[in-house]
């Protein structure tokens, strides 16, 4: 089964390295400009809790991919969005970031089938004094996930590439402590 994936670049201080987050959307419900419409528009509804030094842009090409065996079937060139933040304050450490646990209803293997998005350019504003996120950060971040979780025409899914299916993301919860992302290579 064919699904798009819209990938973004982020860039800026404190971002280090390459740091591209990539979302996946069932291509049977809408189009791929609509699926880039859609996330663009959660990446600026989240933007006011990140910092005002760290950008993104999402890539103009989206590819469909298939679920099943990961093959790249086509690129479709869309009119991507792009942003700034908007938080002010220090950073806080490069490798703090917020996340969000995507959650299904699809059982593989019997265990549900998850992801997770991490979003990165935390300021030290939206750390608590129990240094975890602030009330106002898991508001707004949750706040733009659940939207778009209820988009009509792009509807955002889980891929396990392991077991070549996907499913639709039922709920989107921020991760009430920061996290950090490492690459299997670190």
């Amino acid at each position: 089964m064919p699904m798009y994936r819209v990938r973004t670049q982020w860039s800026g201080v404190p971002i280090v390295g390459p740091a591209v987050t990539n979302a996946y959307f069932n291509s049977a419900t809408g189009t791929a400009q609509q699926a880039v419409t859609a996330w663009s528009a959660f990446l600026a509804s989240s933007m006011t809790q990140v910092l005002s030094t760290v950008s993104y842009a999402v890539e103009p090409q989206v590819a469909t991919i298939d679920a099943g065996a990961g093959a790249l079937l086509a690129i479709t060139n869309t009119t991507p969005g792009s942003g700034v933040g908007t938080a002010s304050g220090d950073a806080a450490p490069p490798a703090t970031q917020g996340r969000l646990d995507l959650n299904t209803t699809s059982i593989i293997n019997n265990r549900l089938l998850k992801g997770e998005i991490f979003m990165p350019g935390v300021s030290e504003l939206s750390n608590s004094s129990l240094g975890v996120p602030t009330a106002g950060y898991i508001s707004t971040i949750g706040g733009a996930a659940t939207t778009l979780v209820g988009v009509a025409n792009a509807d955002w899914v889980v891929w396990s590439r392991a077991h070549g299916v996907f499913a639709p993301v039922d709920q989107a919860i921020v991760w009430p402590r920061w996290a950090v992302l490492k690459s299997r290579r670190d």
